[in-house]
């Protein structure tokens, strides 16, 4: 869908003024969904029973503007209680998949490798390790290499695995080994793994009345989980299950999801 442009200009007696034309999706079937053969449709009541689901359309997204993702859910019929994620599933606009670990730089983490990386390799010489030895690595620090100042590389697709350690000496141990060579001189910087399903990362478990939520999207704010990430072009609704399979038929049931943003258009007075 087309974005519409907003321009405002007074000239003389002239005026104008903003009428809403909504950008959304609302799906309400399995079809709406990829990995559809595991939801139902009971009762015309979209039933999650297993797995992980994004939509198959998505919005355009204006990261200048604010957005909401609505939804309400309750446990199916006969279920055990369930966790379930939601989230706002994103890409760039070559088609790229958005995560958190691509997005969150920690300040101040900013400094040079002092010696090349090899492919493979799972340690890490660093010109300075001050800030990154009191990093809370159990919460999911990666290192992001080519990094720019004020965040200029953001998205950045050259992400390391987890860190496992960092030495007082300076060196970064990762969990396992890098995919890519890198130079003695490289700039990079940690990122936190945080976000990973998508904006606004929802941990819900759903009970035996329907409820009512809404997530606020906020223009791009690097202080916010919940705004729209550097990158982002189009938008989509993320639905999974934090425990793997669950039965069949005992799952989580959802009805009138919403993912929107509104579109201005200009009409004169």
């Amino acid at each position: 869908m087309k974005r519409n442009s907003i321009l405002f200009a007074i000239i003389g007696c002239a005026s104008f003024c903003l009428a809403a034309e909504p950008s959304r999706i609302s799906p309400a079937a399995p079809e709406d969904f990829s990995r559809s053969e595991t939801m139902t449709l009971e009762q015309g009541v979209l039933v999650m029973n297993s797995g992980n689901h994004v939509t198959k359309q998505t919005i355009a997204v204006d990261r200048t503007r604010p957005g909401r993702l609505t939804f309400e859910y309750k446990l199916a019929p006969g279920a055990k209680p369930q966790t379930f994620v939601i989230a706002v599933h994103s890409v760039t606009a070559e088609g790229k998949y958005l995560v958190g670990g691509r997005i969150f730089a920690v300040a101040g983490t900013e400094t040079e490798l002092v010696a090349p990386v090899r492919k493979g390799d799972r340690i890490l010489k660093l010109k300075d390790a001050s800030r990154w030895q009191k990093l809370p690595l159990k919460l999911g620090i990666m290192v992001a290499f080519n990094a720019k100042p004020e965040g200029a590389d953001l998205p950045n697709f050259e992400i390391s695995p987890l860190i496992a350690a960092v030495s007082a000496e300076g060196e970064v141990t990762l969990r396992s080994g890098i995919s890519r060579e890198y130079p003695a001189g490289t700039m990079i910087r940690a990122h936190r793994d945080i976000g990973s399903f998508g904006i606004g990362s929802a941990y819900r478990r759903a009970g035996e009345e329907w409820k009512r939520e809404t997530i606020e999207i906020h223009p791009w704010d690097p202080r916010l989980q919940c705004s729209w990430w550097p990158g982002v072009a189009r938008a989509g609704i993320y639905l999974g299950f934090l425990n793997g399979k669950v039965p069949e038929g005992s799952g989580v049931m959802f009805r009138n999801i919403v993912l929107e943003q509104p579109e201005f258009t200009m009409t004169a007075l």
